[in-house]
């Protein structure tokens, strides 16, 4: 298989794992699944988001609260040109969905699991639109002033046409906005192959800030913000499992907090892009 990012065909193994498989472009440096033919993408996601995975929400509600919503609203806010139609791919259990209708926007969302978007229907009433992703569904409500996919270009096999498809569906001056799990993070330093962000299954590309920049070029968008951010809920836990971080001060864990951000090393990445013809965007 071509990198799902550059199309080149050279690539070496990164790490073999019971369920899959990651290699390494040669070209761009992507960390990526080599496409499986036989792969049913609707079943993987109704195996692993189902109600079990859904019951967690009532527990662990805070976790997304904390680590994304709140944030991922804030920055919809600094960066769009203003409320309108807002569309979101991947809207999981509908938190931030919801904090978004809450605070002006008409809001769309789209969700392949059938058990969140139960969820996201009995806890905050959102009717979202329960399909994977397609340009002409999400086309019928639209165009847009604002979309945005949290954590979704990882699971998606062909990174670039999504992110063209979706950034065809705004109006003009409209913005995209969307994160991914930083391949350059420290969870990943500290845990190297066996970190939960490559043995996840349905993680099927891993990106680092240069992929990023890449990928948003591809599809016809110029970067406005390209950062990468820390978790604070958690990051106690994270340290505990290295045997030298697990003894900083709290104010050594502030730094820490800082540098990772400072230096392109957070757990995640997040892009705020304009298309190309939009002078709002900026290199």
């Amino acid at each position: 298989m071509s990198c799902p990012l550059c199309a080149a065909v050279g690539f070496e193994m990164f790490a073999a794992y019971a369920t899959h498989k990651l290699v390494v472009c040669q070209t761009c440096g992507l960390v990526y699944q080599p496409y499986d033919r036989e792969r049913d993408a609707a079943a993987l996601i109704e195996e692993i988001y189902d109600e079990a995975w859904v019951s967690l929400r009532e527990k662990y509600g805070q976790v997304t609260y904390l680590n994304h919503t709140v944030f991922n609203t804030l920055l919809l806010e600094m960066t769009a040109p203003g409320k309108g139609r807002l569309l979101e791919i991947g809207s999981g259990t509908g938190e931030f969905l919801y904090m978004a209708k809450c605070g002006g926007w008409e809001t769309v969302g789209i969700e392949p699991s059938a058990a969140s978007c139960g969820y996201a229907a009995a806890k905050y009433g959102l009717p979202l639109l329960r399909s994977m992703w397609s340009p002409e569904l999400a086309a019928r409500s639209g165009p847009y002033d604002a979309i945005v996919a949290w954590h979704v270009l990882e699971h998606m096999e062909r990174p670039v046409t999504f992110l063209t498809e979706a950034a065809s569906l705004l109006e003009p001056g409209g913005l995209i906005a969307f994160s991914v799990p930083n391949r350059e993070s420290l969870m990943n330093e500290i845990h190297g192959v066996r970190s939960p962000l490559y043995t996840e299954t349905d993680h099927l590309c891993h990106y680092d800030l240069g992929n990023v920049r890449q990928l948003a070029a591809a599809a016809g968008l110029r970067v406005h913000m390209l950062f990468t951010r820390q978790y604070v809920y958690g990051f106690e836990q994270l340290l505990a499992d290295h045997p030298v971080l697990d003894g900083l001060s709290a104010e050594q864990r502030m730094g820490l907090i800082a540098r990772l951000q400072g230096e392109g090393r957070g757990h995640e990445i997040i892009c705020v892009a304009f298309p190309l013809t939009d002078r709002r965007a900026v290199s």
